[in-house]
């Protein structure tokens, strides 16, 4: 007897594109869980098609900062030119800390 999936608090909808297509794979999943936050990646992907996995996710990660700018037009007015111009300024202030980080490996 399968068991019905349990859906986590706060879970996000799974979009109708993705119901729709039986070939659709999640590449990536991040939650704030205990202050820290927290991740799941669906590293090498790519890699066995043949293509560059750190081109691939760069492509994921710039159209997921589109999706967010304009998601925040919509619902801010926030042009999305300068939610990307200020995103990619919290990347680059985030990736040039010199703080020392934990190393988790995400599974």
């Amino acid at each position: 007897m399968a068991e019905a999936k349990k859906r986590q608090a706060h879970e996000l909808p799974v979009p109708p594109a993705v119901e729709a297509d039986e070939r659709a794979v999640e590449m990536l999943r991040v939650w704030i869980a205990g202050g820290g936050l927290h991740c799941t990646l669906n590293i090498g992907h790519w890699q066995h098609s043949g293509i560059d996995e750190d081109l691939a996710w760069g492509k994921v990660l710039a159209d997921t900062i589109r999706h967010l700018a304009n998601v925040l037009e919509s619902e801010t007015g926030t042009e999305p030119e300068e939610t990307i111009r200020r995103v990619l300024k919290a990347l680059e202030v985030e990736l040039d800390d010199a703080a020392p980080r934990p190393v988790r490996r995400c599974p």
